[in-house]
């Protein structure tokens, strides 16, 4: 039996227990712990031999008695399924199809536990990890996956031609993480393979959050000879071959011409087989449901947002009545949200730091304390939200005041020259809507004087606009709608060094990394908080962004009454690894995949 292991920070062998030796799976459950926290074990069935699958024939679907969970999407579109791109809008596919070495827990929120590794081992400077492979762990489509695939993929999410904005962030801190990312070298230095099941990670700073990173989307494994018949566009349609990964489920069906795509499960997954015979996503996005309401009332979704208070009053917990239909309610104890602006400080005038202090001191947000589907929207007086690590309860919400705001344009460089400038906004996939961005910046105009645009693209045409910009590093405010990906500080002030591209450093960039890398290398757990603290402050000393939102970090789901184990995970995951349809309920439709 494995004892749980309580780790302040990335620690030596000696502080940890673990000696140079690592966790593994072949226990009976029990939790381990990674440097930001404890990180969770479980049992495993491990076979070489497929685990019973339904096979989803697209033309024909499943037989009438299946259990198949039919997941509303709403107006989310559905993109490209490469994980290293990690498309927020995609996100309901990448935990589904792909795994990494790690993943969250599913018992516990606070916890990672293995996915792909079945143990890893420490070094008593805390610079490498040498990871074990779980025994016979296979692609859905029954080839090995080895040491070799897990360089592959990584060293793909980092080269430059791959356009990943997060995998510097998730992979930086490996030995030659840089070189990759830059295009000077093709492999990574600090990756090590030992055999096909065993490899080493050789760190170049510490990082407390390692373990986390590796549950991200952007470090899943992939098989390369599939990646390299992906189409050139990332759009497929039905005669290309699918993406797969290692995850519970594989794709039986991807169509973004048509728009569709189901899922089936992995008949390789080495854990639990998932417990429903597929997933049909519909939507918007797919030409379907206009009406969710009838489409609810008909059974032709198994979920939707709970779209009145009925959610509050049933505590998260229970039964409510919603459009004459007696429902569950699913609680969803999402990442808490935070919306604010940034700043490109490589290029003018955002490159002076009074001309940013003076568009912070007289921005506006007035239209806070909104519903946003049941989770409540609040002025933001910070970048840490309530109730996440580093939180500070004594800060306040800061006023726009037109003095201030008038002085520090004055001591700006560009005060003589502030008119020249044409502050352009480009929203990320059309949102804000333009009012709320003229709401926000009006003060900008009326007090400062300043000329301020905002363009509103189709998203065809955004796409590649946004692309290029964040390419060539002038793209000059970005819009942030951000839910950290793990309990950390790390998770929400780590991306603001990124947010422009590789192409926009500056020295404000340069230096709030460096403070970053040495907050995440902090071995003592008090300490590094008290480092997060800082550097929160300093990016707001620094006008590097506006804070505007915080979310409550919850929302509340309805599905229906022959659902089960219907989960919403907090820092991401698998949806469906562990729900359940009851076939033989009465309202159950029997439906079938639609063709």
């Amino acid at each position: 039996m494995l004892h749980a292991l309580r780790v302040p920070a990335v620690a030596s062998c000696g502080i940890i227990i673990m000696a140079c030796t690592g966790p593994t799976l072949h226990d009976p459950p029990s939790p381990i712990s990674t440097a930001s926290g404890p990180v969770a074990t479980e049992s495993v069935s491990r076979t070489a031999e497929p685990n019973a699958s339904l096979s989803v024939d697209p033309s024909t679907g499943p037989s009438s008695q299946a259990a198949i969970f039919t997941y509303n999407i709403g107006t989310r579109p559905l993109v490209i399924p490469d994980p290293a791109l990690d498309h927020i809008a995609n996100g309901f596919l990448f935990a589904e199809v792909y795994s990494g070495l790690t993943r969250p827990s599913s018992e516990d929120d606070s916890l990672v536990e293995p996915d792909l590794a079945v143990s890893y081992n420490v070094s008593s400077d805390g610079l490498a990890y040498t990871f074990k492979l779980r025994e016979d762990v296979r692609f859905s489509d029954g080839t090995p996956l080895t040491s070799l695939d897990v360089k592959w993929s990584w060293e793909r999410a980092l080269r430059p031609e791959t356009n990943s904005s997060r995998a510097s962030i998730v992979l930086g801190a490996i030995s030659g993480a840089d070189e990759v990312a830059s295009g000077d070298a093709l492999e990574l230095e600090g990756f090590e393979i030992v055999d096909d099941a065993t490899f080493t990670v050789k760190l170049s700073r510490l990082n407390a959050d390692l373990l986390w990173h590796l549950a991200d989307p952007v470090a899943s494994v992939l098989k390369e000879s599939n990646v390299s018949r992906w189409p050139a566009t990332l759009e497929w349609e039905s005669s290309d071959e699918l993406p797969l990964g290692a995850g519970p489920f594989r794709l039986a069906v991807l169509d973004n011409f048509v728009g569709k795509a189901i899922l089936e499960p992995n008949p390789y997954y080495r854990d639990v087989a998932p417990r429903v015979d597929a997933v049909e996503y519909v939507g918007a996005a797919f030409n379907e449901l206009p009406d969710y309401s009838r489409a609810w009332e008909q059974g032709l979704i198994d979920n939707d947002y709970a779209r009145d208070s009925s959610c509050e009053e049933a505590g998260f917990d229970g039964l409510m009545l919603s459009d004459g239909i007696r429902s569950q309610v699913a609680s969803s104890a999402t990442a808490p949200r935070l919306t604010y602006l940034a700043f490109n400080t490589a290029v003018a005038p955002y490159d002076d730091v009074d001309f940013r202090r003076a568009l912070v001191a007289s921005a506006t947000v007035e239209h806070a304390e909104i519903q946003n589907l049941d989770e409540p929207e609040h002025k933001a007086s910070g970048l840490l939200p309530p109730g996440f690590p580093g939180h500070d309860e004594s800060s306040q919400v800061a006023q726009p005041i037109r003095e201030r705001a008038e002085s520090a344009l004055a001591g700006s460089v560009y005060a003589d020259s502030s008119g020249d400038f044409n502050l352009h906004m480009m929203p990320e996939l059309s949102w804000p809507m333009r009012e709320d961005f003229e709401r926000t910046t009006a003060n900008w105009r009326d007090w400062l004087g300043l000329e301020v645009t905002f363009t509103d693209l189709p998203y065809m045409l955004w796409e590649d606009e946004h692309a290029l910009q964040l390419e060539n590093g002038t793209l000059q405010m970005r819009y942030m709608n951000l839910r950290p990906r793990y309990p950390s500080p790390q998770a929400i002030l780590g991306a603001i060094p990124n947010l422009f591209g590789p192409n926009a450093l500056s020295q404000e960039t340069i230096k709030l990394q460096q403070m970053l890398d040495d907050a995440g290398a902090e071995q003592d757990s008090v300490r590094r908080l008290a480092s997060y603290q800082d550097i929160e402050g300093h990016i707001l000393d620094r006008a590097l962004v506006l804070p505007i939102f915080w979310n409550s970090g919850g929302s509340c789901y309805r599905v229906q009454d022959w659902v089960e184990q219907f989960r919403v995970p907090k820092w991401g995951g698998s949806l469906f690894r562990e729900v359940a349809l009851d076939t033989e309920h009465p309202g159950y439709p029997h439906r079938s995949v639609s063709k």
